[in-house]
């Protein structure tokens, strides 16, 4: 009796265990490229997803800062270079308190003090037991390139602050030079 009470126990453990476990999964820090084309609007959207630019450490949270953009162009390749590019940050925090309301994104670009305005949360939800909080606005390409192009690039979106790392600008560029002719 006592050796089905112990390894009842044991399972029980063992299966809690797991299940914390995979509510840790964050999504993956380096980015990826996406292009698909609709052939019945001849336009082509071309994304860099998930890209990890932050990560803050707080008593009892833990949050992660991913980037991604995007931006629609005509025909299967650019031919010419596009207006605006979208941003989207998405927050993943195990608590719901992160980005109620919308967050100014300010950044120091090259020393260069600027300010890209509020990033509206657009979308709330849990995933693998974070929450996950969705920004969006909308830069001017003449802003992404000045970020993209800098040596040095320092932000702060709601409360967090970064600073673009090597692996952030490589991404970044890459993505720019996809997107113009």
């Amino acid at each position: 009796m006592t050796f089905i009470v112990r390894s009842l126990l044991t399972v029980s453990i063992l299966a809690a265990f797991a299940f914390t476990c995979s509510a840790q999964v964050f999504p993956a820090p380096e980015g990826e490229f996406h292009t698909e084309y609709d052939r019945f609007k001849d336009q082509t959207t071309s994304w860099l997803l998930q890209l990890q630019v932050a990560e803050k450490k707080y008593d009892l949270d833990y949050q992660r800062l991913y980037l991604s953009t995007w931006t629609v162009f005509n025909s299967t390749k650019p031919t010419s270079r596009p207006t605006t590019v979208s941003l989207m940050f998405t927050s993943w925090s195990l608590f719901n308190n992160r980005y109620t309301e919308a967050a100014q994104l300010d950044g120091i670009v090259d020393g260069v003090r600027k300010s890209y305005g509020a990033f509206t949360p657009m979308k709330r939800r849990v995933i693998n037991g974070k929450y996950v909080v969705t920004l969006v606005a909308v830069l001017s390409m003449k802003d992404f390139m000045q970020i993209v192009m800098a040596k040095k690039v320092g932000m702060r979106l709601g409360d967090v602050e970064f600073n673009l790392n090597d692996h952030a600008f490589m991404m970044l560029r890459d993505y720019y030079l996809r997107i113009i002719p």
